[in-house]
């Protein structure tokens, strides 16, 4: 019975899966962008985002700002040093 249960909520899970992607699809086809935008926000956005007010220890947000803004800035930078002179991009 229980092996049941579990079966028929995966097949739900399945079918609304595929329900929400024909709907996309659909919406794209017939390029309805504002149909389309209410579904994708609808199903893939949060409902009830909220702020943050502290981000690594940091307050206020012109420095929470910074602080997005100096991790990601790392995130395209090499970890080897000097490596565009050492020829490793080339």
């Amino acid at each position: 019975m229980k092996l049941k249960y579990k079966n028929a909520i995966k097949e739900a899970s399945k079918a609304a899966g595929e329900k929400l992607n024909d709907k996309l699809v659909d919406h794209l086809c017939s390029k309805d962008n504002s149909s389309f935008c209410k579904a994708w926000t609808k199903h893939f956005c949060m409902k009830n985002i909220k702020t943050t007010a502290v981000l690594n220890g940091v307050h206020g947000d012109d420095n929470i700002l910074k602080e997005f803004s100096y991790h990601f800035n790392k995130v395209g930078q090499s970890n080897t040093a000097n490596a565009a002179s050492q020829g490793v991009f080339e």
